[in-house]
């Protein structure tokens, strides 16, 4: 999200929605919210998280003209499930000049102290009778996932039990996203068919569809996994993760 600000114009840029309630504005992104409030002493920065899970925040100001902002930029918190937190204000230096200032932000789901739990095996998200090709001898994606050549259609299963965070089946590609009991996030991402919602608490083994991309129509498709936490709301860390079959149930379809 990008935005120019002052009290005349709000320029609308990026994917965020604008949202005009007099003298506030607002701007979201999927569930988490940057609220602008005017008030006589100045331009209250709040932050909305309508999401079941912490997630992490950063704002950066910028080119700031006649104010002053009382928290160095860039801000980053950690906001709790369903909360609201004041990040910080901006004042006029000259009541009878405007206040004028440009800001981005975003936010990731987690918090910078989750933990990993070394000591977990991950199932392998797949049947491995029908992987095709590893990919996780490639130079590492950016996103620091496990990646493999799939059928269309392989059934995806669970690698580690937790709550659904986001399904983005109406996007390409398509991903979901699930918080692990230490508070470590997981991403799934290129899914045919999706059998899950957000809320749903799943267990290892669950089924969660089918591998499949929008834009591929060959036989075979690239699926990926990662484990990671924010380091703010704009970056990640991630996590090797080890893989194992056992407790696995046998996939009788393919």
């Amino acid at each position: 999200c990008d935005e120019w600000w002052d009290p005349h114009k709000l320029l609308r840029q990026g994917a965020a929605r604008l949202i005009s309630i007099w003298h506030e504005e607002t701007t979201i992104s999927k569930n988490v919210y940057v609220v602008i409030r005017e008030k006589d002493d100045g331009h209250h920065f709040l932050i909305r998280n309508s999401t079941p899970c912490d997630v992490t925040v950063t704002i950066k100001l910028a080119d700031i003209e006649n104010g002053r902002s009382d928290a160095a930029s860039p801000w980053t918190k950690t906001l709790h499930p369903k909360s609201t937190l004041t990040a910080f204000r901006l004042t006029s230096n000259n009541s009878l000049e405007p206040l004028k200032y440009k800001y981005t932000w975003d936010w990731r789901y987690g918090t910078p102290d989750a933990i990993h739990d070394d000591s977990n095996n991950y199932l392998l998200p797949f049947d491995q009778r029908v992987l095709q090709e590893s990919l996780n001898g490639l130079p590492q994606n950016q996103d620091g996932s496990s990646r493999w050549c799939l059928p269309i259609g392989a059934a995806i299963r669970v690698a580690r039990e937790g709550k659904v965070l986001e399904v983005s089946s109406h996007t390409s590609p398509t991903q979901i996203v699930i918080k692990h009991g230490d508070g470590t996030i997981g991403s799934y991402r290129g899914f045919a068919d999706i059998t899950v919602k957000p809320g749903q608490k799943v267990k290892r083994g669950d089924n969660l569809g089918e591998a499949g991309d929008k834009q591929v129509h060959g036989p075979v498709t690239v699926f990926y996994f990662w484990v990671w936490k924010p380091i703010d709301g704009e970056n990640e860390t991630y996590f090797s993760v080890k893989f194992s079959t056992e407790g696995a149930v046998p996939n009788t379809s393919l």
